[in-house]
């Protein structure tokens, strides 16, 4: 897959701070055959060239839909070979552990409710917001590829996008987030 846009990196100490609501750009849906991506907050920018050619190398394809259990496996057996690590703590409360770290980049991997994204963006916002992180990446389904729950509300691209757009307004949302759906 090559890019089709020329990416300028940019020093993150040179962003003014309190971006939040003074500042809000959201890249359009890109899409390959594999996965669906959006970036928010100047992440193409942001997130080193290095992490960004690790992730766009994976082979979503060969992640496996069947259950969500097999899909975090399959995720966790890609990056933690590449040095990415588990468990690196951004707040003071329970469950501020990131799912993976690299380089000063925090990445969730959801596949289960939608309300865990909330979470999820809540939990990177808190590690950029004490100066832990510089970006952040979200891994989760289209929302086609139908692993749902008995409400039918699983986490989803779509529906992180559409939460993202919701909330802004309410909630300071600063973080060079990088959103990925794994098709079917």
């Amino acid at each position: 897959m090559t890019d089709e846009f020329h990416i300028e990196e940019i020093n993150p100490d040179e962003i003014p701070s309190g971006m939040g609501r003074e500042y809000w750009d959201v890249s359009d849906f890109i899409e390959n055959e594999c996965y669906e991506e959006k970036y928010y907050n100047g992440a193409e920018r942001l997130i080193p060239a290095e992490i960004r050619d690790e992730i766009k190398s994976i082979d979503f394809s060969k992640i496996r839909k069947d259950n969500r259990t097999n899909s975090n496996a399959d995720i966790r057996s890609i990056l933690l070979p590449k040095n990415w690590k588990k468990g690196q703590d951004v707040g003071e409360f329970k469950g501020s552990e990131l799912d993976f770290f690299k380089n000063k980049v925090g990445m969730e991997v959801q596949f289960r409710q939608a309300t865990n994204l909330i979470h999820d963006v809540l939990k990177l916002q808190k590690g950029y917001s004490k100066g832990k992180l510089v970006a952040g990446i979200i891994i989760t389904f289209d929302e086609k590829v139908g692993i749902y729950n008995q409400a039918g509300q699983d986490s989803s691209f779509q529906n992180l996008d559409r939460w993202i757009r919701e909330f802004r307004d309410v909630i300071t949302f600063e973080i060079p987030l990088w959103s990925i759906g794994i098709k079917p």
